[in-house]
């Protein structure tokens, strides 16, 4: 009798697992992906602690800021062209600085309150891409001062007494400048939202009590000098 074949064990092959490609975004992707797909790029900013840009941003907007603040409050009182083009951009870029980061800390301390995740730098890193937009509204704001020069920083300025086509540009430039700058808000706004791990309505609970509450502070601060 032919001796029984011994049985055959087969041992069970690991299947192969899919590794999953590690997302990699270049500054370029980051700049350019931010307008479509805002949330992806917030996340992978927060992932990676991505500070490059950072603090080149907030200096910027801030900057843009001063000299659309100088325009609005008729800086122009007796003082020579580059003096107010240099306190607007110095002055502006360092205060406005200064502003969000106290900003950035009281969202933070409020986001906590609803459960939010984020820290303080992560808030401004937020922040700061989130103004990308905004930052591109310091080309029309320097085309602005390059064709109107120091008349844009008089009290007794008025659009409507320049040629037709300066005035259609002036009106142009400021609704793209509009347009930009509401972009920033849904940005900055999205961003909360990724980094915080709140939903839209609450995120933007975070960032409106904030500002309500250093507008007050700033009242009452300005209330001896007036």
């Amino acid at each position: 009798m032919p001796n029984a074949s011994k049985p055959t064990t087969i041992t069970p092959q690991p299947q192969k697992v899919k590794s999953r490609r590690r997302l990699v975004l270049s500054d370029l992707d980051i700049f350019t992906r931010l307008w479509a797909q805002p949330r992806l790029v917030f996340a992978y900013l927060n992932e990676f602690q991505y500070d490059r840009f950072t603090f080149v941003l907030l200096v910027l907007a801030s900057a843009t800021a001063g000299l659309e603040l100088a325009i609005a409050t008729h800086m122009n009182k007796g003082m020579s062209f580059s003096f107010i083009i240099s306190v607007s951009i110095v002055a502006g870029g360092i205060s406005g600085t200064v502003v969000c980061y106290i900003f950035a800390a009281v969202a933070s301390g409020i986001g906590e309150w609803f459960g939010g995740q984020a820290s303080i730098i992560s808030v401004v890193r937020v922040i700061a891409y989130g103004l990308f937009p905004f930052v591109i509204a310091f080309v029309f704001t320097t085309l602005k001062i390059i064709l109107f020069d120091i008349n844009l920083f008089r009290e007794d300025f008025n659009v409507n007494n320049y040629a037709p086509e300066l005035s259609a540009f002036y009106v142009i430039c400021s609704l793209l400048q509009l347009a930009l700058v509401g972009g920033s808000i849904l940005f900055i706004v999205i961003g909360i939202s990724q980094v915080q791990r709140l939903p839209i309505g609450v995120a933007m609970l975070t960032l409106i009590l904030p500002a309500l509450i250093l507008a007050v502070v700033a009242g009452l601060l300005a209330v001896p000098f007036l």
